[in-house]
């Protein structure tokens, strides 16, 4: 097995395990249907980037999923401004629908997407 190989396991068995960092959320490919998945959703406040020029930040935040082909634990392609996610905004609360708006970053195991709502 390979250090890619041990990444990916990784992602998908320590960090997106919902008993440690991960909570389900609801992938929508292009906006239409549905699959649950795990991610990672970081609710702290963002800091203003360069690009955000005065721009609110409230209503965006960065999740991380998966990078896989196995469609019940993430997704191979990403398509910016087409894909959506439903999560609360706040732990606990009802559901909101975001839209996949960047992708921040993204490797052999996992992507790190800017979702906007």
């Amino acid at each position: 097995m390979t250090l890619s190989d041990d990444i990916k396991n990784d992602m998908a068995s320590e960090f997106l395990d919902s008993n440690e960092f991960a909570e389900p959320v609801v992938f929508c490919p292009g906006g239409c249907g549905g699959t649950t998945i795990k991610a990672i959703v970081n609710r702290g406040p963002k800091l203003p980037t360069p690009e955000d020029n005065n721009k609110s930040l409230s209503n965006e935040t960065d999740i991380q999923i998966a990078n896989t082909t196995d469609t019940t634990k993430g997704r191979s392609v990403i398509n910016v401004g087409k894909d959506q996610v439903k999560f609360p905004a706040i732990l606990g609360g009802s559901d909101n629908t975001w839209t996949v708006v960047d992708i921040l970053d993204h490797d052999n195991g996992c992507w790190h997407l800017r979702v906007v709502r």
